[in-house]
């Protein structure tokens, strides 16, 4: 499960960008914490807007993640999935192995990656998650959902994407970088 990831502006190049959407800082960013989401606006144009990453739980904590495979039914989430959907652009996100190592993850394919979620009328967001690929090593058995420039739009217009070609991993370990997929 996803609950940290990081963009860095430099590595977006020009042809990475959607035209009107501008994201002009780096962020490394965790529950509680405000990223940039991009969705359509109420005239249907592609912007990027500021969002505040978890749901508010009743004990304080956050809901950062959420399974696209029930997300729909869940109460806590059912209300904003699947009409807010948006996309949270990275350059890196981490997650933790069964020993509780935390890895982090690029792609050299595709520098920029669009975490998958959705939004309450807050501005706040979750990610949501999918099951892990095989072969990966050392991810635990949920990440999150992972899209290229070119399905940002067909997510976000509700598009079916479970026959997606899935972005190629690498885990940064120590200046090694080991192909996943």
């Amino acid at each position: 499960m996803c609950r940290r990831f990081a963009f860095t502006k430099e590595l977006l190049k020009e042809e990475d960008a959607y035209p009107g959407v501008r994201i002009e800082e780096d962020y490394e960013v965790e529950p509680g914490k405000k990223a940039y989401g991009i969705t359509f606006s109420r005239n249907g144009i592609l912007k990027a807007y500021l969002f505040t990453f978890g749901f508010p739980s009743y004990d304080g904590s956050f809901l950062y993640n959420a399974r696209i495979e029930t997300a729909a039914e869940k109460p806590s989430f059912r209300d904003d999935y699947p009409s807010h959907k948006a996309v949270f652009p990275c350059t890196s996100f981490f997650e933790f192995d069964r020993k509780k190592k935390e890895h982090e993850f690029i792609s050299e394919a595709n520098p920029i990656l669009y975490l998958a979620g959705f939004y309450n009328r807050e501005r706040q967001f979750v990610l949501l998650t999918e099951e892990g690929k095989k072969g990966i090593y050392p991810l635990p058995p949920r990440m999150p959902l992972l899209l290229t420039k070119e399905d940002v739009i067909p997510y976000l217009q509700g598009k079916d994407l479970t026959e997606r070609e899935h972005p190629s991993l690498l885990s940064k370990e120590e200046e090694t970088m080991v192909p996943l997929f």
